[in-house]
């Protein structure tokens, strides 16, 4: 049976509680973690509102990530979880016959009113007069003032399903009234002494429990908000070591704008990994997108690998695959490679200024290429031809074209060069060529009159 065991420790910090799978293996990331201190005498009379201080942990990738979650002395109201400087719950706690009820409102202070999931948390008290012990627990109905133990079981579902045994009754106050459906594959608390004996007498077994809100504590925000624009971004520096940042897409619809700066010549990657179906995109300075990818990474995660062509400022933009996608995703960032820069611009085309319609003209240029590698040309006529790429040349080494226009005019020829690796140059300066109309020079003769020649003997 999947269980929840909780080295208890009765001090300000409240006692650790340790998550283990349905396996047996300890379960590190992306789990909540509830910390609470009780105060001594404070369960004597049942009509006393509950008071405890308590601490939200994130455990991710093993890291825990704090969070305040206190129940304040009067009205014993729950502050708020704080979850990227977000409030999260808001929540005023009352004591009656029906067990303790919370109201719960979303991080916009609406009150919530649907898919609220409840956490019901029972607690042995003798148990922390062995603070070194284990204490296991199992989730049951609330105690009420009574006394009646009602039994019921309490698992957290593998799968986001509503819990309906915490369902709010509408006026955002949630209750506990009937048992959750379970399911194999999640958690289970069961209460167990430190001795092992499993605990069943009601009377030693205070239950209290806090609702959460599925889609503030499926996917806290991170800490890189807000950066939802191309004015309103985040930051990274991009090295040849390769980085990370733990991240998510919360709310759904939320976009996630990363600025940072590139140098020519290298090949930068960018690529998620997680459960969030991810997709990215990758702009210039100017917001315009050079690259964009959907599920070439892990998964269903995007990665991007380009050939920065001009050092300057970029922008990747992560967003969730579908307006519905939310969660949490961790990007990583490089760049690697001998710089692999394009040719310089070439020189202006040298060759005739001027000519005839119909006659073909030879034009020529050159460039280097940084890395010595060779180069390829390419001729722009200025009449809408062009010659095509020609080459290979040698780095440095002139490249030639010619080509005949067929109607006169005043025409501009330019040309650009690329390397091996198919990184352009830009274009030259152009060469004015004028082109006029080619009329062969004509031959008149003059005979006498009456006079005829045959061809053969002229005279």
């Amino acid at each position: 049976m999947p269980k929840i065991t909780a080295a208890a420790d009765i001090s300000a910090d409240g006692f650790y509680i340790k998550i283990i799978d349905h396996n047996g293996n300890p379960v590190t990331t992306n789990v909540y973690v509830l910390w609470i201190a009780m105060y001594p005498g404070q369960y004597d009379d049942p009509n006393t509102a509950l008071m405890v201080e308590t601490r939200l942990q994130y455990i991710s990738h093993n890291t825990l990530v704090s969070y305040n979650l206190d129940f304040p002395d009067t009205p014993n109201v729950v502050a708020c979880a704080q979850v990227g400087g977000v409030p999260k719950i808001a929540a005023p706690i009352m004591h009656n016959k029906d067990g303790f009820t919370l109201s719960l409102y979303d991080h916009n202070g609406n009150t919530v009113t649907s898919n609220t999931y409840v956490l019901w948390i029972a607690v042995y008290p003798s148990q922390y007069d062995d603070p070194s012990s284990d204490l296991m627990i199992e989730t049951k109905c609330n105690k009420q003032h009574d006394f009646v133990w009602m039994g019921y079981n309490m698992n957290f579902p593998s799968t986001p399903n509503v819990v309906t045994c915490g369902q709010s009754d509408g006026s955002g106050i949630a209750r506990i009234t009937a048992p959750v459906s379970h399911t194999a594959t999640g958690y289970t608390l069961r209460i167990i002494d430190h001795n092992g004996n499993y605990v069943t007498t009601p009377n030693s077994v205070w239950t209290f429990w806090i609702a959460a809100y599925p889609s503030q504590y499926v996917t806290p925000v991170d800490d890189y908000e807000p950066d939802n624009s191309f004015s309103q971004y985040s930051t990274m520096t991009v090295t040849t070591t390769l980085q990370s940042q733990s991240r998510s897409i919360y709310p759904v619809n939320d976009n996630d704008y990363i600025r940072f700066y590139a140098y020519a010549g290298y090949t930068y990657a960018f690529y998620t990994t997680g459960s969030t179906d991810t997709y990215g995109h990758l702009y210039n300075n100017l917001q315009v997108e050079l690259d964009s990818d959907d599920d070439s990474g892990e998964g269903t995660n995007f990665r991007i690998d380009y050939n920065i062509l001009t050092s300057g400022y970029y922008f990747l933009r992560v967003r969730g695959f579908s307006s519905s996608t939310a969660g949490p995703y961790t990007l990583y960032y490089q760049y690697s490679g001998i710089a692999d820069l394009p040719p310089a611009t070439p020189s202006q085309p040298f060759g005739p200024t001027s000519g005839y319609v119909g006659m073909s003209y030879t034009y020529s240029t050159s460039t280097m290429d940084p890395e010595g590698g060779n180069v390829y040309y390419w001729f722009d006529w200025g009449d809408g031809a062009n010659s095509g790429w020609v080459g290979p040349y040698s780095s440095g080494s002139t490249g030639y074209a010619s080509h005949a226009w067929s109607s006169s005019g005043t025409y501009y020829v330019k040309a650009k060069a690329k390397d091996v690796g198919g990184h352009e140059s830009g274009w030259s300066s152009s060469l004015t060529v004028t082109i006029i109309a080619n009329t062969a020079p004509t031959l008149a003769c003059t005979g006498e009159s009456g006079y005829t020649s045959d061809g053969v003997n002229p005279d």
